[in-house]
C-alpha cells in the first residue's frame, strides 16, 4: 500500500506538474522530472502530454473531443449521449473494482498509442520516431524493476499479493483523485448546455474543486481542478491562493463554481452520478425514423 500510494503521489505531485511545465523554470530539468511518469508510475509521458494537454484540457467534457469522456467506455459510462447497456446499472458498484486495474489498462493503452503514434483523435505531431522508441524502452525499464526483478528474487507466489495491493490500491487512489473532478451531475449538465465559445467558463463549469493547501500537496493540485484548468502551467502550491480570486470573480459574474470541503462529498456525488448514468432513463433518445 505504501508503494502504491507513493507511485500515486509521484504521478500527481511530481510528474503531473512537471509535464505541465509548472515544477521548475528549467525546461530540460522539468522534462527529465516528467519522465518519472515513465520510470516510476508506469505511464508514458509522451502519451500523457497529447492525451491530457491537447485532448482533455482544451476540450474539457466535450463528448466528441475530450478523450477522458471515452477512455473508460464501454466498461464505465460517463456521458448520457453514450450508448447505454444493461450492465451499466451496476457501474456505481463495480467502478471501484475496475479502478484497481488502472495500471494494467495504462500499460496496454500506452503501448497501443505509442505504436500508432496517436491517442484517440490526436496524432503525435512534432514527436520524432526516436522519442517514441525511447518511450517504449522506458516502459520496458519500468516493467523490469517493478515486475521482473521482484519475480526473479522472490518468485511469483510471494509477489502476487504485494503486486495486487500495490497496483490495486494505487489505481483506486489515483482514479478517485481525477475522475471526481469532471464527473458529477452538475458538471455534465453544463457540458450539455450551449457555452457560446467561452472557453474559460466551460473549464470552470465542467469541473469541481475540493479541499485546499493540504489537499493540493497530496494530489499535486488535482483537488483544485477548476484552478488547474484555468492555469494548467501554474505550480500546484499556488492554486489555493488562486482559488480565492477565482471564486470571487465567479460570484460577480454568476458563473457556477462547484466546490467541496473534502474529497469524500465529491466522491459521494460522483457515485451518485455513476448511478444516474447507469439508469436506462438516461439512455440516448432514438431519433424519429431510426
Amino acid at each position: 500500500m505504501v508503494l502504491g500510494w507513493t507511485l500515486c503521489w509521484i504521478g500527481t505531485g511530481v510528474q503531473h506538474t512537471a509535464n505541465h511545465g509548472g515544477l521548475t523554470k528549467n525546461t530540460r530539468l522539468g522534462y527529465l522530472i516528467g519522465l518519472l511518469n515513465d520510470l516510476a508510475v508506469g505511464g508514458s509521458s509522451i502519451v500523457w502530454r497529447y492525451h491530457h494537454q491537447v485532448s482533455h484540457h482544451a476540450y474539457c467534457n466535450d463528448l466528441a473531443l475530450d478523450q477522458d469522456v471515452h477512455s473508460s467506455f464501454p466498461v464505465i459510462r460517463l456521458d448520457s449521449q453514450q450508448q447505454w447497456r444493461p450492465f451499466h446499472r451496476f457501474q456505481w458498484l463495480y467502478a471501484p473494482v475496475a479502478f484497481s486495474f488502472l495500471w494494467i489498462s495504462t500499460q496496454l493503452q500506452d503501448l497501443a498509442c505509442l505504436l500508432e503514434a496517436k491517442t484517440y483523435l490526436v496524432r503525435f505531431r512534432g514527436t520524432a520516431s526516436t522519442e517514441i522508441v525511447y518511450g517504449v524502452l522506458l516502459k520496458v525499464l519500468h516493467f523490469w524493476w517493478i515486475v521482473v526483478l521482484p519475480y526473479q528474487y522472490h518468485g511469483f507466489d510471494v509477489m502476487l499479493g504485494p503486486w495486487m495491493v500495490c497496483f490495486g490500491f494505487g489505481g483506486v487512489a489515483l482514479s478517485c483523485m481525477f475522475i471526481v473532478s469532471h464527473n458529477v451531475d452538475e458538471a455534465k449538465h453544463v457540458a450539455r448546455a450551449e457555452q457560446g465559445g467561452d472557453w474559460a467558463r466551460q473549464q470552470i463549469e465542467t469541473s469541481t474543486s475540493w479541499g485546499g493547501v493540504i489537499g493540493s500537496f497530496m494530489t499535486g493540485g488535482l483537488n483544485l481542478q477548476i484552478e488547474h484548468h484555468l492555469f494548467p502551467c501554474l505550480s500546484h502550491h499556488l492554486y489555493a491562493l488562486a482559488q480565492v480570486t477565482v471564486k470571487d470573480e465567479c460570484a460577480k459574474r454568476g458563473i457556477q463554481y462547484k466546490a467541496y470541503p473534502t474529497l469524500l462529498p465529491n466522491l459521494i456525488d460522483h457515485v451518485k452520478f455513476l448511478y444516474n448514468m447507469g439508469n436506462p432513463e438516461n439512455a440516448p433518445k432514438s431519433k424519429k425514423g431510426e
